[in-house]
């Protein structure tokens, strides 16, 4: 990341462009960002406040079937791979603070309340 000028384990995540629904943008991300085929629509989780300290926006997230996704070294997002972890192997990264993104840790508490694991 930019921001932290360090690499992060992530989920796929953007800004919503002026065009198509938070759903269609949450797709075009996942489409941009790795490749993504979806099953249907992503559906819409909640929302989270990215720092309230400095901020009043809200972020939008979403949840979404992915039947497969490819990783490409030639798109400009500066991803380096892509991981599939089971949920153990997941919470076990949270754990060691290997995953400490907020964006992240909250989507993941959003997608467990919602029993969506």
């Amino acid at each position: 990341r930019h921001a932290t000028r360090s690499e992060e384990y992530s989920f796929p995540r953007g800004f919503t462009e002026n065009y198509g629904s938070y759903s269609d943008n949450a797709e075009r991300e996942l489409v941009e960002e790795i490749g993504a085929t979806l099953y249907k629509k992503p559906v819409p989780l909640g929302s989270v406040l990215p720092d309230s300290g400095l901020t009043a926006n809200r972020a939008i997230v979403f949840y979404a079937d992915i039947s497969s996704y490819t990783y490409s070294q030639k798109n400009n997002e500066g991803i380096k791979q892509i991981l599939t972890l089971s949920k153990g192997e997941f919470e076990e990264q949270i754990a060691k603070g290997t995953i400490s993104d907020g964006f992240t840790l909250s989507a993941y508490a959003l997608l467990c309340a919602k029993n969506k694991i």
